[in-house]
């Protein structure tokens, strides 16, 4: 956890005492998909700690392979210490109708740098995380990538599909607060510039957002890009 998260964890706490009671917060999602059918509820399949499949619209995410995280930790000295973690998962995506399904083969990394501040307190920086998934479907092979802009840190990256390209960044803007939060509660996709889809991956409340108009490889592309976000873990 950094700086920034425990300051808005006392933002939220703040809030909570204002509102008497608590709420799980929801991203804000565009404009663009607050229509009939593009909202998705996700449902699972699975036990306490494990998934074995999700289902979201006429999509179902199976053969679900959650592999183990490891982590190399290294002590800097002075009561700093560096950790590398490695998140490796494999799924399938199909459609109701049966057709082969897509394939993907996914890594998520991560460094987090812990150091001792004045008075004591720790800081940790974990803003190291990506993500990278090899994809192959009935029409051809594609990847996902996901990494920190250079800049402000925020997750971004793209899928590709045979000819077709997709934005994917982070949601950190939450419905009913007046800050952002330091994680992402989900991802905005695009095509062209064009909002194509979301998908809510924080919570209680799991959701895949696609354009209903989107031609139906660009619907497809934004159900397994929202997948292998729903399955990534914050390592």
């Amino acid at each position: 956890m950094n700086m920034t998260t425990k300051a808005v964890m006392a933002a939220s706490a703040l809030w909570c005492i204002l509102a008497v009671g608590c709420v799980q917060a929801q991203m804000v999602v565009p404009a663009q998909l607050q229509v009939t059918g593009a909202s998705l509820s996700v449902k699972k399949q699975g036990g306490m700690f494990s998934t074995d499949a999700m289902f979201f619209g006429p999509y179902r995410v199976r053969d679900i392979d959650d592999g183990w995280v490891s982590s190399d930790t290294q002590d800097n000295g002075r009561g700093s210490s560096r950790s590398d973690r490695t998140h490796e998962y494999n799924f399938k995506l199909e459609t109701m109708q049966g057709q082969r399904p897509h394939q993907a083969r996914c890594v998520s990394r991560a460094t987090e740098t812990t150091s001792k501040m004045i008075g004591g307190i720790e800081n940790i920086d974990h803003s190291g995380q990506t993500t990278t998934c090899r994809i192959s479907g009935p029409t051809g092979q594609g990847q996902l990538s996901l990494r920190p802009a250079p800049r402000s840190g925020t997750l971004v990256g793209h899928i590709e599909m045979d000819d077709l390209k997709l934005t994917i960044a982070a949601q950190h803007e939450a419905k009913d607060v007046i800050v952002s939060l330091s994680e992402p509660l989900g991802y905005i996709i695009k095509h062209e510039g064009q909002v194509v889809g979301a998908v809510q991956s924080e919570g209680d409340d799991l959701r895949v957002f696609i354009a209903p108009q989107a031609k139906e490889p660009i619907q497809d592309a934004v159900a397994l890009a929202s997948a292998a976000l729903l399955l990534r873990q914050q390592i």
